[in-house]
């Protein structure tokens, strides 16, 4: 658990945490932001894979036990793509509006994709889907120590979905939902929802672009699907 320079009681909380249960450990920073807190637990982390949960989100009950299962079923792929559901909430994370891109329909059954062509050939719909737009998906440890988050914009896990993209050589998608991402209703209690950053413009070229790149090197472009964004 990162705690990035909390004040109200959060930092002695996660000390008893971390007194109680072996499994936990607690780094301490002085704030850093988002994703250099990223950077730091996984330096930190010593498991085969990494999932990362944002404070303020949720994961469902018993998925990373299902998830462990599944890794073995399949072999131990690259990475595990997980639904993560949108909400609308109040302050106290009751859902006024339930999974609104209809994310929870989607993949009914699990998709295992082998082999790095076929990653590639289904890695448009991945991005497309949401699936790899975050942060919120088992990978293989070694993948997320080589490529670290950016810290510069809050689109840095597309950026490191991008970037990671091309040394895939396996890939599943769960049929399970995974992750609850809450959009709350009073002002300043997301990061980055319905506020405006004067990098946005230039974040979401450098996302298309380098999307573009890559389809373009693997052979995958198609123009229409792709111009008609």
């Amino acid at each position: 658990i990162v705690d990035d320079g909390s004040t109200d009681g959060t930092s002695e909380l996660l000390d008893e945490y971390e007194r109680t249960y072996e499994q936990i450990q607690v780094i301490h920073q002085e704030n850093q932001w988002i994703y250099a807190s990223f950077n730091n637990g996984i330096a930190k982390a010593k498991g085969k894979y990494i999932y990362i949960l944002n404070s303020d989100d949720r994961l469902r009950d018993g998925i990373l036990k299902t998830a462990a299962e599944k890794i073995e079923k399949y072999q131990y792929p690259d990475v595990i793509f997980t639904k993560v559901l949108l909400h609308k909430c109040d302050a106290d994370q009751n859902i006024t509006v339930y999974d609104y891109t209809h994310v929870e329909e989607t993949y009914p059954e699990d998709l295992d994709i082998r082999g790095k062509e076929a990653v590639r050939a289904a890695w448009f719909d991945l991005f497309m889907s949401e699936l790899a737009r975050n942060q919120a998906n088992f990978y293989k440890r070694e993948l997320m120590v080589e490529h670290e988050f950016r810290n510069d914009v809050y689109g840095a896990d597309a950026f490191f979905n991008i970037e990671v993209a091309s040394e895939l050589t396996s890939a599943v998608v769960l049929k399970e939902t995974a992750y609850d991402f809450f959009e709350y209703d009073k002002e300043g209690m997301n990061t980055s929802e319905g506020k405006y950053f004067d990098y946005e413009h230039k974040m979401y070229n450098d996302i298309f672009h380098q999307c573009l790149y890559n389809l373009l090197h693997w052979n995958q472009y198609d123009p229409e699907k792709y111009l008609a964004l």
